[in-house]
């Protein structure tokens, strides 16, 4: 058995490129993609997610049966 290790040191900056003198000061987001929106977000999504397959499951047909849309009947149009 035949084991190998690669060691590489990530921290040495390549030739020519330079730190920042100073790390820049930004001001947390209040808006936008922020930790606790997006936690609502994908908690409702989840939400929403399950009470659509427990329609489907009720209804025994899909949501775009539902919706109206024809479903298995091919393309419209031919090739």
């Amino acid at each position: 058995r035949l084991h190998c290790r690669l060691l590489l040191d990530c921290s040495a900056l390549v030739q020519g490129v330079t730190q920042p003198r100073r790390r820049p000061e930004v001001a947390p987001a209040t808006f936008g993609f922020v930790e606790r929106a997006e936690r609502w977000n994908s908690r409702a999504c989840m939400i929403g997610f399950f009470a659509l397959l427990i329609v489907e499951l009720v209804a025994n047909r899909g949501l775009l049966d539902m919706l109206g849309f024809r479903i298995g009947a091919g393309l419209p149009f031919e090739i």
